[in-house]
């Protein structure tokens, strides 16, 4: 969200500094949301499943992908029209369904949370470590407790897991982390229970709760 507002504010101000000149093109329509990318049986992908549920055409497709697999992404691209986009850059984003982990690999070394919202298939975190440039974080969501809440409705409790695996706290490095919704449908009911989320954060426990869809 920070990038896209930031994009929108350096669009106003050229826009009002060049307002006067007829031979200025319109800026490019640059915009950013993680997205899943499905190749088919030849490793070719030729749309984007944004997270808002909405579907892209690539005005050009993306080929030698791993067949038959779904790539969870951040993605950068230039809308061309209403139903087609150009995909410009993407970054991977961990997509770690919930299970329930042993005890031993349950750590949740702190963290800071930017943003936390839910999307059409997904539960996402904005999230900043700290660490350096060659240190491996480990993340998972540890499924634990269905709780009935009294009024009717349950509500399943997940802890995200980080192990900062003995990296020093030097740089403070952003990224994105998505847990799918699809393995609860046997358990919650739509629009009735809710998925709480704990994250052990640099500044206490912080609870994200979203209605289950």
């Amino acid at each position: 969200m920070m990038k896209r507002t930031a994009l929108c504010l350096l669009a106003t101000t050229v826009l009002l500094g060049t307002a006067c000149s007829d031979d200025e093109k319109p800026l490019p329509n640059i915009q950013t949301m993680l997205a899943d990318m499905t190749p088919d049986a030849n490793g070719q992908v030729s749309e984007l499943t944004l997270d808002d549920g909405g579907v892209k055409t690539l005005a050009k497709p993306l080929n030698g992908l791993k067949a038959d697999s779904t790539y969870r992404i951040w993605a950068v691209y230039e809308v061309q029209t209403p139903t087609c986009v150009s995909l410009i850059g993407c970054t991977p984003v961990l997509a770690a369904a919930p299970q329930a982990y042993a005890a031993d690999k349950v750590r949740t070394d702190a963290l800071s949370v930017v943003s936390c919202w839910q999307g059409a298939s997904y539960i996402n975190l904005h999230i900043g470590i700290k660490g350096t440039n060659t240190g491996k974080h480990y993340f998972g969501f540890n499924r634990g407790e269905l709780t009935d809440n009294g009024n009717g409705t349950r509500t399943l409790h997940i802890t995200l897991l980080h192990d900062q695996h003995g990296d020093p706290a030097y740089y403070t490095t952003e990224m994105y982390l998505s847990m799918p919704l699809k393995p609860l449908a046997g358990t919650l009911r739509p629009s009735t229970d809710s998925v709480s989320v704990s994250v052990n954060t640099f500044r206490g426990v912080e609870h994200f709760a979203f209605i289950y869809h």
